[in-house]
């Protein structure tokens, strides 16, 4: 069990470390690429390769 000494520590920690985000970029980041990828080629592109952060969660269809 934590002190509330340590807890307090933790959460200042956290409150100096840790910053807000809005949203998830490299889902968006890759959706726009494609939409570009598509209006250069006259297409939908048939394979894209990405490589992502081990932080992302991804769907393979």
């Amino acid at each position: 069990m934590l002190t509330d000494q340590e807890r307090e520590e933790i959460l200042r920690l956290i409150h100096r470390e840790v910053v807000p985000a809005i949203g998830c970029t490299e889902p968006m980041a890759v959706a726009l690429c494609v939409a570009r990828a598509t209006e250069l080629l006259g297409e939908r592109p048939q394979h894209i390769r990405l490589r992502l952060s081990a932080n992302i969660l991804t769907h393979k269809q």
